[in-house]
């Protein structure tokens, strides 16, 4: 698994989203999140004593960001404009491409980090099991 430079979205893209309410995404993204746990049901489960911590999701070219917070009795993601300066316990950042070939395993996150196209603040701990329990479930958020 290479780090190709992952490809931000295109300026007039991000221009026209920026105006746009965010809560339609909400409804959208608990679609896309409980059709995630129907394909992988185990996957926050494998977080352990990670999984009711709060993950600030940051795609540096969209004008909004995702909280995730994977408690397996509830798990739920909600967009915002901006991720709040406190209650997360961390934080990943960068193209909304490099976030998604993350999360499926199509791109290596350690050279992500290390070539500074994601950035992560916080627990480690938890960032590196959220990688994990990805990687092991072999994610497909497209599809």
């Amino acid at each position: 698994m290479n780090a190709p430079a992952a490809a931000s979205l295109p300026p007039l893209l991000q221009a026209a989203l920026r105006p746009l309410p965010l809560a339609p995404l909400d409804p959208l993204l608990g679609l896309v999140l409980r059709a995630v746990l129907r394909r992988h049901p185990a996957i926050f489960g494998r977080l352990g004593g990670h999984a009711h911590k709060r993950f600030g999701l940051q795609p540096t070219d969209l004008p909004f960001a995702l909280v995730l917070t994977p408690c397996p009795e509830a798990p739920r993601i909600a967009a915002v404009r901006m991720l709040p300066r406190h209650g997360l316990d961390a934080r990943i950042s960068g193209p909304l491409r490099a976030l998604v070939a993350l999360a499926e395993g199509e791109m290596d996150g350690d050279a992500l980090f290390f070539s500074r196209t994601l950035t992560v603040e916080g627990d480690m701990e938890a960032v590196i099991a959220l990688r994990n329990a990805m990687d092991g479930e072999g994610l497909d958020l497209v599809r």
